[in-house]
């Protein structure tokens, strides 16, 4: 009988030393108690279990019976190597997005000279930059398996794939200084901005060489040049690639102008008002002339592999999409 109450005085003795603990273990202001006497929430939001080196999620915020959990951050070596001067590389909203999902995320930056980056640029067979290098240690992580979607495993390490991560600098590609190339799609909106930066560009900078460029892949079956712009799109860039041909000077203005009101104009209207000649442009665009021109403008866009639009590549090197806030 003796020892039964001895077990038992050793159960109840513990418990209490256990609630003692847990309270001391307690910030203040998270106690479910209030001077009143009652009941309040621990956490009204996941900010409210912030802990050094923890992740605290509020588990029923706002509730009687809400609590904090914390799970420790897992530390995650990241390596950025960046191109020498790249001046519309944006690594830092690729990693902004990154630490969303792997808080623990620890960047170290490289620039593409730097004896470790040239390593990897060769072990994973790098031709654009930036390249974004995730450790093993991701694999710890909640969200590692939708991050694997995107990225390709290489030697122990984590390639984020480039149309994941944005491309802006093309390292097998010679320089050519003075060199500005845009790609756009003519009977897709949102082309008028990039044109006439191209306007802008020429008035302000002598010396610098743009050339135009569209949009298409060729179908194996039919070997027709498609496009991605709507079912007039090929008669529409045949004919400005004619235009450029024969009326290079005039070229800029009918692009600017059949971009504003190309839907609501006849081709042939708009060809006699900037004094073309009207039979020459039809029969060049209806031929082989026109094919083969066409050809000529979409190759570009094929030996970089894009597939939208507008986009500019800077000095045969640099690539960087066009938004309305691009000067």
């Amino acid at each position: 009988m003796k020892r039964v109450f001895f077990v038992v005085f050793l159960i109840v003795v513990g418990l209490s030393i256990g609630a003692v603990q847990n309270v001391l273990a307690q910030p203040k202001d998270d106690l479910a108690v209030q001077d009143s006497g009652e009941l309040k929430a621990r956490c009204e939001t996941n900010a409210d279990c912030s802990r050094p080196g923890m992740i605290g999620i509020c588990q029923a915020p706002g509730e009687k019976m809400s609590r904090c959990l914390w799970q420790e951050v897992i530390k995650v070596p990241t390596t950025v190597i960046e191109p020498q001067g790249c001046r519309s590389c944006q690594t830092s909203s690729v990693i902004d997005r990154l630490k969303m999902f792997f808080p623990g995320l620890d960047v170290s930056y490289l620039k593409d000279d730097d004896p470790k980056a040239k390593e990897l640029i060769s072990k994973a067979k790098i031709t654009m930059l930036p390249a974004f290098v995730v450790s093993k240690d991701v694999e710890r992580e909640a969200g590692f398996v939708e991050f694997q979607k995107i990225a390709t495993l290489i030697d122990g390490q984590y390639f984020l794939k480039p149309e994941f991560s944005g491309v802006s600098f093309f390292l097998d590609r010679k320089k050519e200084p003075k060199k500005l190339d845009l790609f756009i799609v003519l009977t897709s909106p949102g082309m008028y901005h990039s044109v006439k930066i191209t306007e802008d560009i020429k008035k302000k900078r002598e010396g610098i060489a743009i050339q135009i460029h569209f949009l298409g892949i060729e179908d194996a079956k039919t070997k027709e040049i498609l496009s991605p712009g709507d079912s007039r799109e090929p008669a529409e860039e045949k004919v400005y690639a004619c235009v450029e041909k024969h009326y290079s000077q005039k070229a800029s203005e009918y692009l600017i102008n059949r971009i504003m009101t190309g839907p609501n104009i006849w081709l042939e209207d708009d060809l006699r008002a900037h004094k073309f000649d009207v039979d020459k442009i039809k029969s060049c665009a209806q031929g082989p002339e026109g094919e083969n021109l066409l050809r000529q403008k979409v190759r570009l866009s094929q030996a970089l592999n894009l597939h939208y639009a507008p986009l500019f590549l800077m000095e045969n090197t640099e690539i960087f999409g066009v938004s309305e806030e691009t000067t």
